[in-house]
């Protein structure tokens, strides 16, 4: 009887000994990073990404914050918000860190998709796709343009080609130009256009952000 007596406390001893130890050895205040792509999910190529970042009981000012892949990072000024720029597709790293000491802790790595900006979408004057123009109105014309279109991101197209069709003699002949703008022969073309007849714009190439080169939407004009 005595032995068991004096077994249980000695039991009970060991048992808190390793709790407190365990303690010891676990972080009692875990960090955990917090992330927010501002826009979007994925990151979009071609253009600038807005990112914040927290850590829980790290004040913003001791965060380190860094990408690898294809892409590169750069604070805004405003605290724990960052851009992130991203050349080419594949995926991105975001790696968080704090500093403690003079030491960079590491708190946590995040991976993202990249994916391809939407295609812009390509106008004349105003229309887009199909339209009308007064007979009078056509030497407004001075050649096309593409423009994002419920967009979240800033980011633009240059058109880099595109040709015109129009009826001459019964037949369909197609004009070619270098650039946005009409060519001296697509706007003698249009001069001799008359109501009902159409005209289509089509084979546009515009150039985007990120450097690639997209075929995109037509536009056929009805003239009235």
């Amino acid at each position: 009887m005595i032995r068991r007596y004096t077994i249980l406390p000695l039991v009970c001893i060991v048992a808190v000994a390793l709790i407190l130890v365990s303690a010891s050895v676990t972080d009692p205040c875990p960090r955990e990073a917090n992330v927010q792509l501002e826009k979007q999910n994925v990151f979009y190529e071609g253009v600038v990404n807005p990112i914040s970042v927290r850590v829980t009981g790290i004040p913003n000012s001791d965060l380190v914050v860094e990408v690898s892949g294809p892409a590169t990072i750069s604070p805004t000024g405003s605290p724990g918000r960052y851009n992130v720029f991203v050349d080419s597709s594949g995926k991105v790293f975001v790696s968080v860190f704090y500093m403690e000491n003079g030491k960079k802790i590491n708190v946590e790595q995040c991976s993202y998709r990249v994916k391809r900006i939407q295609d812009p979408v390509t106008f004349i004057e105003n229309i887009r796709n199909d339209g009308v123009i007064l007979k009078e109105n056509l030497q407004k014309i001075t050649g096309v343009f593409t423009r994002m279109v419920n967009c979240d991101y800033d980011c633009s197209f240059k058109p880099q080609s595109f040709s015109m069709s129009v009826i001459e003699a019964g037949e369909w002949k197609e004009y070619k130009a270098t650039g946005p703008e009409l060519t001296p022969e697509m706007k003698t073309a249009l001069t001799k256009c008359e109501e009902e007849d159409k005209i289509i714009f089509h084979n546009v190439m515009t150039k985007g952000p990120a450097g690639d080169v997209r075929h995109v939407n037509s536009v056929t004009i009805t003239v009235k």
